[in-house]
C-alpha cells in the first residue's frame, strides 16, 4: 500500500508522496548511464548491423592490428593464462612486445569470452560502444562525487565521452577511444592532494586506476599524468599568489559551498594538504588574518605525512599490478626507445579547433574538406572544439576567475591544448617553423620524445568538460536565487538548458560510417588444417603482413590460426634500440615474395596499399631466408601457375595442399 499524500509547506506547495523524489535521486546514476549507453549505441549503430564484419571507415589497418591483439589475449585466457607480454605470434621468430604496441591487454582479457564466442571484431565494437558510454559515465560519476549538480555533471559527461577527440579516435584507435580511466585517476589524485578521505585508500585507488590505464593504453596514462602535474603546478602557484595577495589586502579567496560530511575543497587546499613548500604553505587562519605562518616547517611536515603515505600506497599497488609489465617494457627483451614517427608531425592544426570533420553531427562541406586534408589522417584529427564551447569557456573563466577550480581547470585545458599544437605552429595546413611553441623545448626529453602530441586533446577535452560543469553549476545556482514566482526560475533553467545544448550539441558525433573488414580468403582454414602442423608451429604467409598490408593479421585473428606468423604490423626496435614501425623491416626476400604476389594478381591489389619495388632475389637467398624464420609451413594466397606459385614450387617443391585460393607447402 502506498504512503498517503501530504501537503508540503510553503507558498505554492503541492501534494506529493514522500520518498518519490528520493527514489528518483537514487535512480539518477542508472538513468544517466542508460542514456549514455543509448547514445553510444546510436553512434555505433552502423557497426551493429554486422558486428563481426564491420569497422569504422577511414583506417583499415589499425583495426586489423587491434583484432590480432584481441585474439592473442583470448587464446591465452582460453588456456587459463594471461596473455604474454612478449609473443612470437606476430613477427616470428623474434616476436613483438605488447607493452610497446597498442595491445589493449586489459580490455582484451575482459572481453575474451566475447572474442572466443563471436570473434575479435565483435569485441572491438563492444569496446568502442563502452568507450563512449563509459568515458561519459566516468566523468559524470567523478563530478557528482565532487558535488557537481546532476544537470551540470550529465552535460560534462556528454561533452567528454562523446567529444570530437574520442569520435575521431574511434577510427581505429580503440586504445585511445576507451578513455574511461583518466577521470578516475584525476579523481584519486585530487582527493589525495586535498586531503579528502583516507590517504592510504586514495593512494591505493590512484595506483590501481593508473595500473589499469597502463594495461589499456599506456600513452593515455602519460597524457593524464602530465595533465595532473600541470593542474597541481597551477594550483600551487595560484595558492601562492592568492596567499600573497591576501597578506597585502588585495585579494581574498572566494569560498566554495560547504560539502556535507566533508571539508570544502577550497579549505582542503588551503589547509596544507596540497603539494607546496616553504613560506607559501599557509593555514586558512593565517590567510584570513593576512599574516605569515610562523614556523612553517612543522606545517609542511604535517601536510607531507598523509601525502607521503598515499603516494607510497599508490606506488605499492601500481607495482603489484603493473610492475612486471613496466620491467618487461624497459628492461626485458625487445626494449626500445624513441618514437617510430617523425617528431612534430602528428599535431593539431590551430584552425582545426573550429573546423568540424564529417564525423561531427554538425559540419559543413567546407569544414569537412578542411579536415580531410589534415596530413595525420582522420584518426589523428583530434583538436576540434567549436566556437560555442571556446567562447563560453573564455567568458565563464573571466567571470569566475576567483574560484580555484576555475583557475586550475581553465589553465590546465589551455596548457594541454597548447602542447597539442606541437613544437611549431600548424595553421590552415601550413607549418610555420619560425614560431617555436612550448612543446618544442620539451619534445627531446625522455618519454616526451615518444609522445604523439595531438593526443593531448583527449585529456584537454576532459578538463574543458569539467570546467563546463563548474560554469553550468554556477549558472544553475544563480537560477535558484531568482526572486519571485517559481515560473521565473523555471524559465531561467530552460534558457540555461538551451544554452548548454548550443555548446554541447556541436561536439557530438554523427553515426560513425562503417565498412567491411578484409574477408578471410577461401581455403585459408582448410589449408592450415590439412597441413597438420604441430602445436606452436610458425607459418610464413604470403603476402607477408606488413604495416602497409596487415590483412593476414585479420585472417589469423578471425580464425585463430596459425598460432605464430612471420611479419606483422607492430612497433619494434632496430639494432640500436630505436623504435620503428615494423622494427628492422621485412627482409629483401620477403619483400620480393610480396612483389611476386602483386604480380600474380590474385590478391586485393586495389585495396592493399602495398608498394614494393624489390629487385629479383635468387631462389637460394629466399630459401635461406625461409629457413631462418624456422617456420613449419608456407601458405600463399595464390593459385597454381601464378608467378608466385611457380617461384615457391621451385624452392619448396609441389604444394602439399590446395584449397580455394590458397596453396600450402611444408617447409
Amino acid at each position: 500500500m502506498s504512503a498517503p499524500a501530504v501537503k508540503a509547506d510553503g507558498p505554492g506547495a503541492v501534494l506529493r508522496r514522500p520518498g518519490r523524489l528520493s527514489r528518483l535521486v537514487r535512480r539518477e546514476p542508472a538513468i544517466v548511464a542508460a542514456c549514455y549507453l543509448l547514445a553510444a549505441i546510436a553512434v555505433t549503430a552502423l557497426l551493429w548491423k554486422s558486428p563481426a564484419a564491420r569497422i569504422v571507415a577511414g583506417n583499415p589497418g589499425d583495426p586489423d592490428q587491434a583484432a590480432w591483439w584481441m585474439r592473442h589475449a583470448a587464446e591465452a585466457v582460453a588456456r587459463w593464462r594471461l596473455p604474454g607480454l612478449i609473443t612470437a605470434g606476430m613477427n616470428a621468430p623474434a616476436g613483438v612486445s605488447a607493452m610497446w604496441n597498442p595491445s589493449i591487454l586489459l580490455p582484451a582479457v575482459v572481453l575474451s569470452p566475447v572474442t572466443l564466442a563471436f570473434g575479435p571484431q565483435v569485441s572491438l565494437n563492444v569496446m568502442l560502444t563502452l568507450g563512449f558510454a563509459g568515458s561519459a559515465g566516468s566523468l559524470y560519476w567523478v563530478l557528482r562525487r565532487w558535488r557537481a549538480g546532476p544537470f551540470a555533471a550529465a552535460c560534462a559527461g556528454l561533452a567528454y565521452g562523446f567529444s570530437p577527440a574520442l569520435a575521431q579516435a574511434a577510427v581505429g584507435h580503440y586504445d585511445l577511444q576507451f578513455a574511461v580511466f583518466p577521470p578516475l585517476i584525476a579523481h584519486c589524485a585530487a582527493r589525495l592532494v586535498t586531503g579528502r578521505g583516507r590517504p592510504v585508500a586514495n593512494g591505493a585507488g590512484l595506483g590501481a586506476t593508473a595500473a589499469l590505464q597502463l594495461l589499456s593504453a599506456e600513452e593515455l596514462l602519460f597524457n593524464t599524468v602530465l595533465a595532473i602535474v600541470v593542474g597541481l603546478v597551477v594550483a600551487g602557484l595560484s595558492r601562492v599568489i592568492v596567499a600573497r595577495s591576501a597578506q597585502q589586502g588585495e585579494l581574498a579567496p572566494a569560498p566554495l559551498p560547504p560539502v556535507p560530511g566533508d571539508r570544502p575543497a577550497e579549505e582542503a587546499l588551503l589547509t596544507g594538504n596540497a603539494l607546496l613548500t616553504g613560506n607559501a604553505l599557509l593555514t586558512r587562519k593565517a590567510l584570513l588574518t593576512r599574516k605569515a605562518v610562523p614556523g612553517w616547517l612543522p606545517a609542511v611536515l604535517d601536510a607531507a605525512r598523509p601525502l607521503a603515505a598515499g603516494l607510497l600506497a599508490a606506488a605499492a599497488v601500481f607495482l603489484a599490478l603493473a610492475g612486471y609489465a613496466v620491467w618487461t617494457q624497459f628492461a626485458g627483451p625487445l626494449a626500445q626507445h624513441g618514437s617510430p614517427y617523425l617528431i612534430d608531425y602528428y599535431k593539431n592544426d590551430l584552425e582545426g579547433l573550429v573546423q568540424p570533420s564529417r564525423l561531427q553531427l554538425i559540419h559543413s562541406q567546407a569544414s569537412a574538406a578542411f579536415a580531410d586534408k589534415y596530413p595525420g589522417g582522420p584518426a589523428e584529427y583530434l583538436g576540434y572544439l567549436g566556437w560555442p564551447l571556446l567562447v563560453i569557456l573564455v567568458w565563464g573563466t573571466c567571470v569566475l576567475w576567483r574560484r580555484l577550480a576555475v583557475r586550475v581547470l581553465s589553465l590546465t585545458f589551455l596548457i594541454m591544448e597548447v602542447f597539442a599544437l606541437g613544437g611549431t605552429l600548424l595553421f590552415n595546413g601550413h607549418v610555420h617553423g619560425w614560431l617555436k611553441l612550448p612543446w618544442y623545448y620539451l619534445q627531446s626529453y625522455p618519454l616526451a620524445s615518444s609522445a604523439i602530441v595531438d593526443r593531448f586533446s583527449i585529456v584537454a577535452d576532459g578538463a574543458a568538460a569539467a570546467l563546463l560543469a563548474v560554469l553550468v553549476d554556477e549558472a544553475w545556482r544563480a537560477c535558484d536565487g531568482i526572486a519571485g514566482p517559481a515560473i521565473r526560475r523555471a524559465r531561467a533553467r530552460a534558457l540555461l538548458a538551451l544554452a548548454a545544448a548550443v555548446v554541447v550539441v556541436p561536439l557530438l558525433p554523427a553515426p560513425l560510417p562503417a565498412t567491411a573488414v578484409e574477408p578471410v580468403p577461401p581455403g585459408w582454414t582448410q589449408v592450415l588444417d590439412a597441413l597438420r602442423l604441430p602445436a606452436g608451429a610458425g607459418v610464413l604467409v604470403v603476402p607477408v603482413p606488413t604495416g602497409a598490408f596487415p590483412a593476414p593479421l585479420r585472417w589469423q585473428a578471425t580464425t585463430g590460426t596459425p598460432p605464430d606468423m612471420v611479419g606483422g604490423y607492430f612497433i619494434g626496435p632496430i639494432w640500436n634500440g630505436q623504435a620503428y614501425v615494423g622494427g628492422p623491416g621485412l627482409d629483401k626476400a620477403g619483400q620480393y615474395l610480396n612483389e611476386l604476389w602483386l604480380a600474380s594478381g590474385t590478391g586485393p591489389i586495389s585495396s592493399a596499399g602495398l608498394q614494393v619495388t624489390q629487385e629479383a632475389q635468387p631462389a637460394a637467398s629466399v630459401a635461406a631466408w625461409i629457413a631462418s624464420t624456422k617456420v613449419a609451413a608456407v601458405v600463399a594466397d595464390t593459385s597454381p601457375g601464378s608467378p608466385l606459385a611457380d617461384y615457391l614450387s621451385g624452392i619448396l617443391g609441389s604444394p602439399a595442399v590446395q584449397s580455394g585460393a590458397m596453396l600450402g607447402w611444408r617447409a
